[in-house]
Protein backbone atom coordinates (compact mmCIF):
# COMPACT_ATOMS: atom_id res chain seq x y z
CA UNK A 1 0.00 0.00 0.00
CA UNK A 2 2.74 2.21 1.14
CA UNK A 3 4.20 1.70 -3.00
CA UNK A 4 0.11 3.07 -4.14
CA UNK A 5 0.52 5.67 -2.18
CA UNK A 6 3.69 6.90 -3.40
CA UNK A 7 2.59 6.37 -6.62
CA UNK A 8 -0.55 8.21 -6.21
CA UNK A 9 0.87 11.36 -7.47
CA UNK A 10 1.39 10.78 -10.73
CA UNK A 11 -1.45 8.12 -11.69
CA UNK A 12 -3.90 11.05 -10.62
CA UNK A 13 -1.56 13.91 -11.62
CA UNK A 14 -2.19 12.91 -15.23
CA UNK A 15 -5.92 12.84 -16.06
CA UNK A 16 -6.31 16.28 -13.84
CA UNK A 17 -3.75 17.90 -16.01
CA UNK A 18 -5.65 18.50 -18.82
CA UNK A 19 -8.34 19.87 -16.65
CA UNK A 20 -6.19 22.13 -15.37
CA UNK A 21 -4.49 23.37 -19.11
CA UNK A 22 -8.21 24.45 -19.51
CA UNK A 23 -8.76 25.68 -16.62
CA UNK A 24 -5.60 28.13 -17.08
CA UNK A 25 -6.79 29.59 -20.16
CA UNK A 26 -10.13 30.69 -19.30
CA UNK A 27 -10.47 34.37 -17.70
CA UNK A 28 -9.13 34.17 -13.66
CA UNK A 29 -7.89 31.05 -14.73
CA UNK A 30 -5.44 31.73 -12.17
CA UNK A 31 -7.57 32.23 -9.10
CA UNK A 32 -9.55 29.62 -10.11
CA UNK A 33 -7.15 26.96 -10.20
CA UNK A 34 -5.61 28.08 -6.85
CA UNK A 35 -9.41 27.90 -5.50
CA UNK A 36 -9.01 24.29 -6.82
CA UNK A 37 -6.03 23.04 -4.91
CA UNK A 38 -7.06 24.74 -1.78
CA UNK A 39 -10.37 22.51 -1.66
CA UNK A 40 -8.37 19.55 -2.79
CA UNK A 41 -6.26 19.96 0.01
CA UNK A 42 -8.61 20.52 2.53
CA UNK A 43 -10.56 17.54 1.86
CA UNK A 44 -8.04 15.65 2.00
CA UNK A 45 -7.21 16.54 5.29
CA UNK A 46 -10.56 16.37 6.43
CA UNK A 47 -10.47 12.79 5.44
CA UNK A 48 -7.75 11.61 7.39
CA UNK A 49 -9.89 13.04 10.76
CA UNK A 50 -12.03 10.39 11.25
CA UNK A 51 -9.35 8.29 12.13
CA UNK A 52 -8.63 10.36 15.06
CA UNK A 53 -12.31 10.91 16.10
CA UNK A 54 -13.08 7.09 15.88
CA UNK A 55 -9.80 5.20 17.01
CA UNK A 56 -12.17 1.94 16.33
CA UNK A 57 -11.43 2.71 12.68
CA UNK A 58 -7.57 2.04 12.94
CA UNK A 59 -8.42 -1.66 13.67
CA UNK A 60 -10.67 -2.10 10.63
CA UNK A 61 -7.59 -2.05 8.64
CA UNK A 62 -9.96 -2.28 5.58
CA UNK A 63 -12.17 1.49 6.62
CA UNK A 64 -8.52 2.92 7.23
CA UNK A 65 -6.99 2.01 4.04
CA UNK A 66 -9.53 3.74 2.01
CA UNK A 67 -9.90 6.49 3.73
CA UNK A 68 -6.15 6.66 3.79
CA UNK A 69 -5.74 5.98 -0.17
CA UNK A 70 -9.16 8.65 -1.22
CA UNK A 71 -7.43 11.56 0.85
CA UNK A 72 -4.06 10.43 -0.99
CA UNK A 73 -6.00 10.74 -4.34
CA UNK A 74 -7.28 14.34 -3.71
CA UNK A 75 -4.29 15.28 -2.14
CA UNK A 76 -2.36 14.50 -5.44
CA UNK A 77 -5.30 16.19 -7.25
CA UNK A 78 -3.85 19.56 -6.22
CA UNK A 79 -0.73 19.05 -7.98
CA UNK A 80 -0.96 20.05 -10.91
CA UNK A 81 -2.60 22.98 -9.69
CA UNK A 82 0.10 24.09 -8.06
CA UNK A 83 3.58 22.85 -10.65
CA UNK A 84 1.17 24.20 -14.07
CA UNK A 85 1.01 27.79 -13.26
CA UNK A 86 4.59 29.13 -12.49
CA UNK A 87 5.20 30.41 -15.56
CA UNK A 88 1.89 32.06 -16.29
CA UNK A 89 2.13 33.44 -12.66
CA UNK A 90 5.59 35.53 -12.80
CA UNK A 91 4.48 36.42 -16.65
CA UNK A 92 1.44 38.02 -15.41
CA UNK A 93 2.60 39.63 -12.03
CA UNK A 94 6.04 40.08 -12.30
CA UNK A 95 8.00 42.40 -14.89
CA UNK A 96 10.55 41.09 -16.92
CA UNK A 97 13.72 41.08 -14.90
CA UNK A 98 11.96 39.25 -11.83
CA UNK A 99 10.58 36.36 -13.94
CA UNK A 100 13.07 33.79 -13.35
CA UNK A 101 12.90 34.38 -9.44
CA UNK A 102 9.05 34.54 -9.32
CA UNK A 103 8.94 31.14 -11.17
CA UNK A 104 11.87 29.71 -8.78
CA UNK A 105 10.06 30.33 -5.88
CA UNK A 106 6.79 29.53 -7.12
CA UNK A 107 8.22 26.19 -8.29
CA UNK A 108 10.05 25.35 -5.68
CA UNK A 109 7.20 26.58 -3.00
CA UNK A 110 6.49 22.30 -2.50
CA UNK A 111 10.02 21.27 -2.01
CA UNK A 112 10.50 23.51 0.58
CA UNK A 113 7.53 22.18 2.21
CA UNK A 114 8.82 18.69 1.78
CA UNK A 115 12.14 19.85 3.84
CA UNK A 116 10.17 21.38 6.84
CA UNK A 117 8.31 18.06 6.64
CA UNK A 118 11.74 15.97 7.10
CA UNK A 119 12.22 18.18 10.29
CA UNK A 120 8.91 19.13 11.68
CA UNK A 121 6.48 15.28 10.93
CA UNK A 122 8.62 13.23 12.33
CA UNK A 123 9.06 15.09 15.94
CA UNK A 124 5.62 15.64 16.56
CA UNK A 125 4.36 12.81 15.34
CA UNK A 126 6.71 11.29 18.01
CA UNK A 127 6.11 13.48 20.86
CA UNK A 128 2.76 14.18 19.73
CA UNK A 129 1.15 11.53 18.14
CA UNK A 130 -0.05 10.66 14.75
CA UNK A 131 -3.34 12.53 15.95
CA UNK A 132 -1.96 15.52 16.69
CA UNK A 133 -0.18 15.76 13.55
CA UNK A 134 -3.35 15.00 11.52
CA UNK A 135 -5.14 17.97 13.38
CA UNK A 136 -1.90 20.40 12.84
CA UNK A 137 -2.28 19.41 9.14
CA UNK A 138 -6.01 20.64 8.70
CA UNK A 139 -5.77 23.02 10.41
CA UNK A 140 -2.76 24.06 8.12
CA UNK A 141 -4.92 23.59 5.20
CA UNK A 142 -8.03 25.14 6.77
CA UNK A 143 -5.43 28.74 6.88
CA UNK A 144 -4.54 28.29 3.36
CA UNK A 145 -8.45 28.09 2.24
CA UNK A 146 -9.14 30.67 4.01
CA UNK A 147 -6.72 33.29 2.84
CA UNK A 148 -7.28 31.91 -0.96
CA UNK A 149 -11.24 32.33 -0.33
CA UNK A 150 -10.44 36.16 1.59
CA UNK A 151 -8.41 37.82 -0.61
CA UNK A 152 -6.76 35.84 -4.12
CA UNK A 153 -7.01 38.71 -7.07
CA UNK A 154 -7.33 37.00 -10.10
CA UNK A 155 -4.98 39.66 -11.64
CA UNK A 156 -2.85 42.84 -10.92
CA UNK A 157 -4.53 46.32 -11.44
CA UNK A 158 -1.68 47.16 -13.74
CA UNK A 159 -0.35 44.68 -16.25
CA UNK A 160 3.60 44.55 -15.40
CA UNK A 161 4.73 44.08 -19.16
CA UNK A 162 3.52 44.24 -22.53
CA UNK A 163 3.45 40.18 -22.58
CA UNK A 164 0.93 40.11 -19.65
CA UNK A 165 -1.12 42.31 -21.66
CA UNK A 166 -1.80 40.08 -24.37
CA UNK A 167 -2.41 36.81 -21.57
CA UNK A 168 -6.31 35.73 -21.17
CA UNK A 169 -6.53 37.41 -17.80
CA UNK A 170 -6.01 40.78 -19.43
CA UNK A 171 -7.91 40.41 -22.99
CA UNK A 172 -10.77 38.23 -21.40
CA UNK A 173 -11.46 36.10 -24.24
CA UNK A 174 -12.60 32.43 -24.81
CA UNK A 175 -10.34 29.83 -25.77
CA UNK A 176 -11.91 26.14 -26.70
CA UNK A 177 -10.93 22.92 -25.72
CA UNK A 178 -10.18 21.99 -29.15
CA UNK A 179 -7.76 24.90 -29.50
CA UNK A 180 -6.01 23.72 -26.06
CA UNK A 181 -5.07 20.72 -27.78
CA UNK A 182 -4.29 22.27 -31.25
CA UNK A 183 -1.85 24.36 -29.19
CA UNK A 184 -0.66 21.22 -27.62
CA UNK A 185 0.27 19.13 -30.69
CA UNK A 186 1.74 22.40 -32.19
CA UNK A 187 4.28 23.05 -29.47
CA UNK A 188 5.14 19.21 -29.37
CA UNK A 189 6.14 19.52 -32.74
CA UNK A 190 8.91 22.14 -32.00
CA UNK A 191 12.10 19.83 -31.52
CA UNK A 192 13.51 21.74 -28.95
CA UNK A 193 10.15 22.18 -26.93
CA UNK A 194 9.87 18.25 -26.71
CA UNK A 195 13.35 17.60 -25.97
CA UNK A 196 13.38 19.85 -23.20
CA UNK A 197 10.12 18.54 -21.90
CA UNK A 198 11.75 14.92 -22.05
CA UNK A 199 14.66 16.05 -20.37
CA UNK A 200 12.97 17.70 -17.56
CA UNK A 201 10.87 14.72 -16.73
CA UNK A 202 14.03 12.57 -16.40
CA UNK A 203 15.89 15.38 -14.26
CA UNK A 204 13.02 16.61 -12.00
CA UNK A 205 10.72 13.48 -12.41
CA UNK A 206 12.88 10.29 -12.34
CA UNK A 207 15.82 12.32 -10.04
CA UNK A 208 13.57 14.16 -7.80
CA UNK A 209 10.32 12.72 -7.94
CA UNK A 210 11.78 8.67 -7.28
CA UNK A 211 15.36 8.36 -7.13
CA UNK A 212 15.30 10.67 -3.81
CA UNK A 213 12.90 8.62 -2.82
CA UNK A 214 15.64 5.86 -2.67
CA UNK A 215 18.06 6.81 -0.56
CA UNK A 216 17.20 4.25 2.09
CA UNK A 217 17.91 1.16 0.50
CA UNK A 218 21.20 2.70 -1.61
CA UNK A 219 22.58 3.79 2.06
CA UNK A 220 21.81 0.51 3.79
CA UNK A 221 24.62 -0.91 1.24
CA UNK A 222 27.14 0.66 2.81
CA UNK A 223 26.29 1.97 6.41
CA UNK A 224 24.50 0.20 9.08
CA UNK A 225 21.37 2.60 9.79
CA UNK A 226 18.91 0.88 11.09
CA UNK A 227 16.60 3.35 12.05
CA UNK A 228 17.00 5.55 9.23
CA UNK A 229 18.71 8.50 10.36
CA UNK A 230 21.31 8.81 8.00
CA UNK A 231 19.01 8.44 5.12
CA UNK A 232 16.87 11.07 6.60
CA UNK A 233 19.39 13.23 6.46
CA UNK A 234 20.48 12.53 3.55
CA UNK A 235 16.35 13.22 2.21
CA UNK A 236 16.80 16.24 3.79
CA UNK A 237 20.20 17.70 2.21
CA UNK A 238 19.10 17.27 -1.26
CA UNK A 239 15.67 18.65 -1.01
CA UNK A 240 16.91 21.57 0.78
CA UNK A 241 19.90 22.24 -1.49
CA UNK A 242 17.18 22.17 -4.31
CA UNK A 243 15.92 25.04 -3.15
CA UNK A 244 19.07 26.94 -2.38
CA UNK A 245 20.40 25.74 -6.07
CA UNK A 246 16.83 27.25 -7.69
CA UNK A 247 16.93 30.77 -5.71
CA UNK A 248 20.66 31.29 -6.71
CA UNK A 249 20.56 30.48 -10.15
CA UNK A 250 17.09 32.42 -10.66
CA UNK A 251 18.76 35.89 -9.69
CA UNK A 252 22.00 35.09 -11.50
CA UNK A 253 19.35 34.33 -14.63
CA UNK A 254 17.63 37.35 -14.27
CA UNK A 255 20.71 39.98 -13.66
CA UNK A 256 23.17 38.45 -15.99
CA UNK A 257 21.88 35.51 -18.27
CA UNK A 258 18.24 36.92 -19.52
CA UNK A 259 19.04 35.79 -22.84
CA UNK A 260 21.23 33.09 -22.30
CA UNK A 261 19.63 30.28 -20.53
CA UNK A 262 20.43 27.21 -22.40
CA UNK A 263 24.36 27.82 -21.25
CA UNK A 264 23.31 28.05 -17.43
CA UNK A 265 21.00 24.74 -18.37
CA UNK A 266 24.11 23.43 -19.65
CA UNK A 267 26.32 24.04 -16.74
CA UNK A 268 23.25 22.77 -14.12
CA UNK A 269 22.91 19.37 -15.91
CA UNK A 270 26.52 18.84 -16.43
CA UNK A 271 27.41 19.86 -13.03
CA UNK A 272 24.71 17.36 -11.34
CA UNK A 273 25.73 14.56 -14.05
CA UNK A 274 29.46 14.64 -12.18
CA UNK A 275 28.02 14.51 -8.85
CA UNK A 276 25.75 11.32 -9.55
CA UNK A 277 28.70 9.92 -10.85
CA UNK A 278 30.95 10.58 -8.03
CA UNK A 279 27.65 9.30 -5.65
CA UNK A 280 26.99 6.33 -8.08
CA UNK A 281 30.78 5.16 -7.60
CA UNK A 282 31.14 5.34 -3.85
CA UNK A 283 27.83 2.74 -4.23
CA UNK A 284 27.87 -1.07 -4.95
CA UNK A 285 27.15 -0.81 -9.13
CA UNK A 286 26.79 -2.59 -11.92
CA UNK A 287 30.54 -2.66 -12.49
CA UNK A 288 31.74 -4.14 -9.07
CA UNK A 289 30.18 -5.28 -5.95
CA UNK A 290 32.09 -2.93 -4.04
CA UNK A 291 32.83 0.53 -4.10
CA UNK A 292 35.53 2.09 -6.34
CA UNK A 293 36.02 5.19 -4.18
CA UNK A 294 36.34 5.67 -0.81
CA UNK A 295 33.68 6.54 0.92
CA UNK A 296 31.94 8.10 3.93
CA UNK A 297 29.04 9.58 5.73
CA UNK A 298 30.66 13.06 4.54
CA UNK A 299 31.86 12.38 1.18
CA UNK A 300 28.27 11.25 0.44
CA UNK A 301 26.76 14.58 2.10
CA UNK A 302 28.72 16.43 -0.28
CA UNK A 303 28.11 14.59 -3.50
CA UNK A 304 24.42 15.06 -2.62
CA UNK A 305 23.89 18.62 -1.35
CA UNK A 306 26.25 19.66 -4.81
CA UNK A 307 23.89 17.66 -7.00
CA UNK A 308 20.37 18.87 -5.34
CA UNK A 309 21.72 22.35 -6.12
CA UNK A 310 22.99 21.92 -9.81
CA UNK A 311 19.83 19.94 -9.96
CA UNK A 312 17.72 23.00 -8.19
CA UNK A 313 19.45 25.44 -10.98
CA UNK A 314 17.77 23.73 -13.97
CA UNK A 315 14.33 23.81 -12.63
CA UNK A 316 13.43 27.78 -13.43
CA UNK A 317 15.64 27.56 -16.32
CA UNK A 318 13.63 24.69 -18.31
CA UNK A 319 9.81 26.63 -17.66
CA UNK A 320 11.48 29.85 -18.75
CA UNK A 321 12.92 28.50 -21.82
CA UNK A 322 9.95 26.57 -22.53
CA UNK A 323 7.71 29.42 -22.25
CA UNK A 324 10.12 31.67 -24.34
CA UNK A 325 10.00 29.32 -27.05
CA UNK A 326 6.40 28.11 -27.38
CA UNK A 327 5.29 32.31 -26.69
CA UNK A 328 2.37 33.18 -27.18
CA UNK A 329 1.27 29.99 -26.39
CA UNK A 330 -0.28 30.36 -22.74
CA UNK A 331 2.63 29.74 -20.09
CA UNK A 332 0.46 27.60 -18.19
CA UNK A 333 -0.02 25.17 -21.02
CA UNK A 334 4.10 25.08 -21.62
CA UNK A 335 4.86 24.61 -18.16
CA UNK A 336 1.44 21.64 -18.10
CA UNK A 337 3.34 19.53 -20.71
CA UNK A 338 6.68 20.17 -18.76
CA UNK A 339 5.12 19.01 -15.29
CA UNK A 340 3.09 16.14 -17.07
CA UNK A 341 6.35 14.71 -18.51
CA UNK A 342 7.63 15.02 -14.73
CA UNK A 343 4.76 12.33 -13.56
CA UNK A 344 4.95 9.90 -16.41
CA UNK A 345 8.76 9.58 -16.04
CA UNK A 346 8.35 9.93 -11.96
CA UNK A 347 5.62 6.90 -12.54
CA UNK A 348 7.46 5.21 -15.25
CA UNK A 349 10.75 4.70 -11.97
CA UNK A 350 8.20 4.12 -9.45
CA UNK A 351 6.83 0.90 -11.47
CA UNK A 352 10.08 -0.76 -12.50
CA UNK A 353 11.97 0.15 -9.42
CA UNK A 354 11.17 -3.07 -8.25
CA UNK A 355 11.97 -4.94 -10.58
CA UNK A 356 15.61 -3.34 -11.18
CA UNK A 357 18.52 -3.74 -8.73
CA UNK A 358 19.29 -1.18 -6.86
CA UNK A 359 22.55 -1.08 -8.32
CA UNK A 360 21.04 -0.10 -11.56
CA UNK A 361 19.20 2.91 -10.39
CA UNK A 362 22.36 5.30 -9.65
CA UNK A 363 24.00 4.33 -12.50
CA UNK A 364 21.27 4.95 -14.99
CA UNK A 365 20.79 8.11 -13.15
CA UNK A 366 24.18 9.04 -13.94
CA UNK A 367 24.32 8.13 -17.46
CA UNK A 368 21.19 9.46 -17.97
CA UNK A 369 22.05 13.21 -17.22
CA UNK A 370 25.30 12.89 -19.03
CA UNK A 371 23.22 11.66 -22.22
CA UNK A 372 20.91 14.97 -21.28
CA UNK A 373 23.94 17.42 -20.74
CA UNK A 374 25.10 16.01 -24.71
CA UNK A 375 21.55 16.54 -26.00
CA UNK A 376 20.95 20.59 -25.00
CA UNK A 377 23.75 21.66 -27.26
CA UNK A 378 21.36 20.74 -29.94
CA UNK A 379 18.26 22.82 -28.25
CA UNK A 380 17.87 26.21 -29.88
CA UNK A 381 16.80 28.74 -27.59
CA UNK A 382 14.87 31.54 -29.12
CA UNK A 383 13.22 34.57 -26.60
CA UNK A 384 10.26 35.16 -28.56
CA UNK A 385 8.88 36.91 -25.55
CA UNK A 386 11.40 38.89 -24.63
CA UNK A 387 11.60 40.18 -28.48
CA UNK A 388 8.02 40.84 -28.41
CA UNK A 389 8.62 43.24 -25.58
CA UNK A 390 11.40 44.43 -27.14
CA UNK A 391 9.59 45.97 -29.51
CA UNK A 392 6.79 46.85 -27.92
CA UNK A 393 6.04 50.67 -27.10
CA UNK A 394 7.33 51.92 -24.15
CA UNK A 395 4.91 52.28 -21.22
CA UNK A 396 2.41 50.03 -23.55
CA UNK A 397 2.11 47.91 -20.59
CA UNK A 398 0.65 50.37 -18.38
CA UNK A 399 -2.10 51.37 -21.00
CA UNK A 400 -4.94 51.63 -18.35
CA UNK A 401 -3.27 54.55 -16.53
CA UNK A 402 -0.96 55.38 -18.36
CA UNK A 403 -1.20 59.35 -19.59
CA UNK A 404 1.75 59.70 -21.40
CA UNK A 405 2.27 59.68 -25.24
CA UNK A 406 3.15 56.06 -26.32
CA UNK A 407 6.83 56.04 -27.97
CA UNK A 408 7.56 53.03 -30.39
CA UNK A 409 11.01 52.30 -31.47
CA UNK A 410 12.22 53.62 -34.66
CA UNK A 411 10.46 52.19 -37.51
CA UNK A 412 12.76 49.08 -38.62
CA UNK A 413 11.59 46.09 -40.86
CA UNK A 414 12.16 43.30 -38.25
CA UNK A 415 11.10 40.88 -40.40
CA UNK A 416 14.18 41.26 -42.36
CA UNK A 417 16.37 41.80 -39.65
CA UNK A 418 15.72 39.24 -37.19
CA UNK A 419 15.11 35.18 -37.48
CA UNK A 420 13.14 36.23 -33.78
CA UNK A 421 16.27 34.10 -32.38
CA UNK A 422 18.47 36.55 -32.24
CA UNK A 423 18.75 39.56 -30.10
CA UNK A 424 16.69 42.90 -30.99
CA UNK A 425 18.33 45.97 -31.18
CA UNK A 426 17.88 47.96 -27.97
CA UNK A 427 15.33 50.58 -27.84
CA UNK A 428 16.52 54.06 -27.24
CA UNK A 429 13.96 56.92 -25.80
CA UNK A 430 16.22 59.47 -28.37
CA UNK A 431 15.48 57.38 -31.05
CA UNK A 432 11.87 57.02 -30.34
CA UNK A 433 9.20 59.29 -32.21
CA UNK A 434 6.74 61.56 -29.78
CA UNK A 435 4.01 59.51 -31.47
CA UNK A 436 2.79 57.26 -33.52
CA UNK A 437 2.33 57.70 -37.55
CA UNK A 438 -1.33 57.54 -39.25
CA UNK A 439 -1.66 54.47 -41.27
CA UNK A 440 1.65 52.93 -40.60
CA UNK A 441 2.38 49.45 -39.47
CA UNK A 442 4.18 49.55 -35.94
CA UNK A 443 7.30 47.10 -35.48
CA UNK A 444 5.80 45.69 -31.99
CA UNK A 445 3.32 44.68 -34.36
CA UNK A 446 5.20 42.82 -37.50
CA UNK A 447 7.00 41.32 -34.24
CA UNK A 448 3.39 39.70 -32.86
CA UNK A 449 2.46 38.67 -36.28
CA UNK A 450 5.80 36.97 -36.92
CA UNK A 451 5.80 35.02 -33.51
CA UNK A 452 2.25 34.19 -34.97
CA UNK A 453 3.16 33.21 -37.92
CA UNK A 454 1.31 33.30 -41.70
CA UNK A 455 -0.75 37.03 -41.01
CA UNK A 456 0.03 39.20 -44.30
CA UNK A 457 -2.44 41.85 -42.88
CA UNK A 458 -1.66 44.41 -39.61
CA UNK A 459 -4.73 45.44 -37.65
CA UNK A 460 -3.26 49.33 -38.47
CA UNK A 461 -3.37 49.15 -42.33
CA UNK A 462 -7.00 47.24 -42.45
CA UNK A 463 -10.18 48.26 -41.75
CA UNK A 464 -11.82 46.97 -38.04
CA UNK A 465 -10.81 43.87 -37.01
CA UNK A 466 -11.53 40.52 -39.51
CA UNK A 467 -10.40 37.08 -39.68
CA UNK A 468 -7.60 38.60 -41.87
CA UNK A 469 -6.49 41.39 -39.63
CA UNK A 470 -6.16 40.26 -36.38
CA UNK A 471 -4.04 36.90 -35.11
CA UNK A 472 -5.13 33.25 -34.44
CA UNK A 473 -4.99 33.98 -30.57
CA UNK A 474 -7.03 36.87 -30.78
CA UNK A 475 -9.14 34.79 -33.31
CA UNK A 476 -10.69 32.60 -30.27
CA UNK A 477 -9.72 35.23 -27.56
CA UNK A 478 -11.14 38.07 -29.46
CA UNK A 479 -9.29 41.51 -29.66
CA UNK A 480 -6.24 42.02 -27.43
CA UNK A 481 -6.28 45.23 -25.29
CA UNK A 482 -3.15 45.78 -27.18
CA UNK A 483 -4.14 45.79 -29.88
CA UNK A 484 -7.49 47.49 -29.84
CA UNK A 485 -4.71 50.27 -28.68
CA UNK A 486 -2.97 49.84 -31.51
CA UNK A 487 -5.74 50.11 -34.03
CA UNK A 488 -6.63 53.39 -32.63
CA UNK A 489 -3.55 54.95 -34.68
CA UNK A 490 -2.98 56.99 -32.06
CA UNK A 491 -2.93 57.86 -28.30
CA UNK A 492 -5.79 56.59 -26.89
CA UNK A 493 -7.78 59.58 -24.89
CA UNK A 494 -7.85 59.71 -21.04
CA UNK A 495 -11.93 58.39 -21.12
CA UNK A 496 -10.76 55.64 -23.56
CA UNK A 497 -8.05 54.74 -20.76
CA UNK A 498 -10.41 55.01 -18.32
CA UNK A 499 -13.07 52.44 -19.94
CA UNK A 500 -9.96 49.94 -19.90
CA UNK A 501 -9.10 49.80 -16.23
CA UNK A 502 -10.00 46.42 -15.05
CA UNK A 503 -12.62 45.56 -12.00
CA UNK A 504 -11.67 46.80 -8.41
CA UNK A 505 -13.03 43.18 -7.05
CA UNK A 506 -11.95 40.31 -8.94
Amino acid sequence: MINLWLAMGPIVFIPVQFFIWWLLTKPRGLRRTILFSAWCVIIAAALRLPLAWWPHLRKDGVTAMVLITIAAGINAAAGPSVMSPVSQLSTLWFPENFRTQSTAIAAEANVAGVVGGFIVLPYVSKCCGLDTLNYILFGMAAVLWICAHAYLPARPKTAPSAAALESVEFTEGKISATYIVRELFRISKIPSVSGLALMYGIVCGAALGAWTGLFDPMIQQIFNDPNDVFAGWVGFVVNLSVVIGALAVAVVADRWFPQRLKLLLIIGVAASAAMLWLFTLQMPSIISEQPLLPHSKVMVIIAVSITGICIGTTVPIFYELVAEITFPTNEGTSAGLLTLSLNVFAALLLLVQSKLPITWINFIMAGSFTVIAAGLLYVTEVYKRKEFEAVCPPGVANLPINQQPLNPPPKTNYHSTTSFGTTLPARTDSNATSHWSEGTVQPWEDAMIGLIGNESASPLVQPPPTLTSITPRERVRGPSVLSSVASSKSRPSTASLDSMQWPQAL
